[in-house]
């Protein structure tokens, strides 16, 4: 029987909760190195044909992000830390992004699939023009407001066009001392 040391910040107040979390572990841990094996005999069968695929980078991605996920790095707390959670979430956002392609092998929505693959490719190519516009306002921004804010939050106010009158009003005061 397992024996662990109390902690007031484990959300499970029974062993049986215990048990089962640590099943589902194992379960979710057994099956991520089975897909991760059968990706690595598909790479090496394949040779370097795997490589152009899209889809075996998303599928290795969210293997390995919800391993991390789900793996505790030897800390007290059986709980997942902040960036095991954003890790995790970019890894459920990639499996149902994974959903999305394997629903192109299906006739009924093939079509859709085909048709969105192609917006968002040319919607991509167009992106970079007004990323680097924003890039280069908000840099600017950042440099006047640099005591004032981070170089985020000018990206933020420069996306949501809200007025930073609040920020220059706190760099006059940091300016000021």
């Amino acid at each position: 029987m397992f024996h662990f040391a109390v902690d007031p910040t484990v959300p499970m107040d029974s062993n049986a909760n215990m048990a089962l979390y640590f099943a589902a572990v194992v379960v979710i841990i057994t099956a991520v190195a089975r897909l991760l094996f059968v990706e690595l005999v598909e790479c090496v069968m394949t040779h370097f044909q795997y490589f152009l695929n899209i889809e075996n980078y998303i599928e290795v991605l969210a293997y390995l992000f919800s391993l991390i996920f789900v793996s505790h790095f030897g800390t007290n707390c059986w709980c997942s830390t902040r960036w095991q959670w954003q890790l995790g979430s970019i890894g459920l956002f990639l499996t149902w992004i994974n959903l999305i392609l394997f629903l192109k092998r299906i006739p009924l929505l093939g079509i859709y699939v085909l048709m969105f693959n192609a917006i968002l490719h040319s919607f991509l190519k167009f992106a970079l023009i007004p990323v680097l516009f924003v890039v280069a306002f908000a840099s600017g921004f950042y440099m006047i407001l640099y005591k004032a804010v981070s170089l985020f939050l000018c990206i933020i106010k420069l996306l949501n066009a809200c007025s930073l009158d609040h920020c220059a009003a706190s760099w006059v005061r940091n300016a000021a001392t």
